[in-house]
């Protein structure tokens, strides 16, 4: 009887390899520590303990969008009664803390990378850039030593199957890593032929990913609906453009819907997977972020007593008093000399 464990999820942390290199199944062994080398550098971008970790990032701007809906579909429900939904203020505050949040958190991830250290970001689109910079050293044998798995996985499938043959019907499994793990390196080579571009019968040891993979994610982060909400987000969000600055756009700056959003969201989802889980098998994106609470306690409730309403109005009046206070301040002039006669 044969079990396979799974291949296909296994998540590398920042400066933590399997497998030791001179027990890796590699004949470019300086080639194979630069690999590595980077390997642990793009961990570090997309989930590691940095502030700025892209796949982290992503699942909270997920996770606002989710929030978003609720509270809006709320609106939508109870358009003519009489629940906090429906409050004015409200709903404006909670509209334009949306779109900000949401402008801003995919702006972050299609900005290209500086040309200055001091200048440096973390990003979706600077890893596509790096990763594609730094092609060759993603070669068919370094893409299967990440694991130590057996480049040449057929003699090592033919031990395990002798040995099952002397097992008397004894379970066994068959390892998912390391040099043992023929099947996670079968599949390993038809995944890198898809992506190469190169026959079975024509494999390499330095085969490359196809230069067409990284033109089609490059062609994703260029996606209209990603251009118009950079443009958006300069424009109209992060600074304050000029009727002249705005105009200079091939199309005057607009907001943006909650599907285009969404657009956004399923790009940056397919390109984080493509590259942390496909080509550099580090990292993924994973399912939608799991409640460890009631999403939807207190909805039914209100927000505040009717003593608690008298707090929060004596509240506003006392912040309203304060900013008109500030507007009576004068810089320069004391208007009481101009005017004490």
């Amino acid at each position: 009887m044969l079990f396979v464990e799974s291949f296909f999820g296994v998540v590398m942390s920042s400066s933590k390899f399997m497998f030791p290199i001179e027990e890796t199944d590699v004949s470019d062994t300086e080639t194979h520590i630069k690999f590595r080398s980077k390997v642990d550098e793009w961990s570090e971008w997309l989930s590691g303990d940095d502030t700025h970790a892209i796949i982290p990032h992503l699942h909270s701007m997920i996770w606002n969008h989710a929030v978003f809906r609720i509270v809006n579909e709320s609106r939508r429900v109870n358009f003519q009664k009489d629940f906090l939904s429906q409050n004015r203020f409200l709903a404006e505050f909670i509209d334009q803390s949306y779109v900000s949040f949401q402008a801003t958190a995919v702006r972050r991830q299609i900005e290209r990378g500086a040309r200055t250290p001091k200048h440096q970001v973390i990003s979706l689109q600077r890893l596509l850039e790096d990763v594609e910079k730094k092609r060759e050293l993603i070669t068919r044998e370094n893409y299967l030593a990440l694991e130590g798995l057996p480049y040449d996985w057929e003699p090592v499938r033919d031990k395990h199957y002798e040995q099952l043959r002397h097992s008397d019907g004894i379970a066994t499994w068959v390892s998912a890593t390391g040099p043992d793990a023929w099947e996670t390196a079968r599949a390993k080579h038809i995944l890198f032929d898809q992506m190469s571009g190169v026959e079975a019968a024509n494999r390499c040891r330095t085969d490359l990913i196809s230069a067409d993979v990284f033109s089609k994610l490059t062609n994703l982060m260029s996606s209209d609906v990603l251009v118009k909400l950079r443009e958006s987000t300069n424009k109209l969000i992060a600074h304050a453009a000029d009727e002249f600055s705005r105009s200079s756009s091939d199309e005057e700056p607009q907001y943006f819907a909650i599907n285009e959003i969404e657009d956004c969201h399923e790009i940056l989802i397919r390109v984080a997977n493509a590259l942390g889980n496909e080509i550099l098998q580090i990292a993924h994106f994973g399912t939608f972020p799991t409640p460890q609470f009631d999403v939807f306690e207190f909805f039914n409730t209100p927000w505040a007593d009717k003593g608690g309403i008298k707090e929060l109005s004596n509240l506003w009046d006392k912040y309203s008093d304060k900013v008109d206070e500030q507007a009576r301040q004068n810089t320069f002039i004391d208007y009481r000399e101009v005017y004490k006669d």
